[in-house]
């Protein structure tokens, strides 16, 4: 059962057990819908093991129904901390448009066994403005905080770091690396470590909302 699991799955783990934990802390912010996204994304990272390492089968086409939802929640849960209505409106108009394109590329377009990396392109590029948005609001507060006790502080800075580097070895693969299959353990441990480092700010932005709210008590 263990030898089934990766780091990083245990960090998907932890950051669905934390948010399980913290429930009544975070239940009245949009932090809440964090428990049953985790669910969903320890669930589909199971099923993609089991479906590769079990069954040898290709677990291409589940990555693309997730990671179109991945970018759509991300992008949903940043829009809920901007304070600019013109931040606002470009994650409503986005949120519709990749859903729309996410549809097409899947039902009319595409092929579900392939997976598709245009999601991650796109995805990944939106979440790295989504979060330089957030942080623009974050330093226009009127009165400083301390982003150390920000809870989507943590979330945000994970987020950016992870989607730069999907974004850079997705996008430049082809020209940075002319042999692939040479290069792929590289290219997926570099993968890892980002998922590793999501899911650890995930579950710390996690902590500190809990921390918060039991200093305002």
């Amino acid at each position: 059962m263990f030898s089934f699991l990766t780091l990083h799955s245990y960090f998907e783990i932890f950051a669905l057990l934390t948010s399980i934990i913290c429930w009544r802390s975070i239940k009245k912010t949009p932090l809440r819908w964090l428990a049953f996204f985790m669910l969903f994304i320890v669930l589909v990272e199971l099923t993609g093991r089991y479906y590769r390492t079990v069954l040898h089968q290709s677990n291409a086409w589940l990555y693309n129904f997730s990671v179109p939802i991945e970018y759509l929640f991300y992008g949903w849960l940043l829009s809920q901390y901007f304070r600019s209505k013109v931040f606002i409106t470009i994650a409503r108009v986005f949120l519709v448009c990749f859903f729309v394109f996410a549809g097409l590329q899947l039902f009319v377009f595409g092929e579900l066994t392939t997976f598709n990396p245009i999601f991650f392109k796109i995805g990944s590029l939106a979440m790295i403005v989504f979060c330089c948005f957030y942080f623009i609001d974050f330093m226009r507060e009127e009165v400083p905080v301390n982003p150390v006790s920000e809870p989507m502080f943590w979330i945000a800075s994970g987020l950016f770091l992870f989607n730069a580097g999907e974004f850079l070895y997705v996008s430049l693969s082809n020209i940075l690396f002319s042999d692939w299959q040479k290069w792929k353990p590289v290219i997926s441990q570099i993968n890892n470590n980002l998922v590793v480092l999501l899911y650890a700010t995930i579950s710390i932005g996690i902590i500190t909302m809990a921390r918060k709210q039991w200093i305002q008590k």
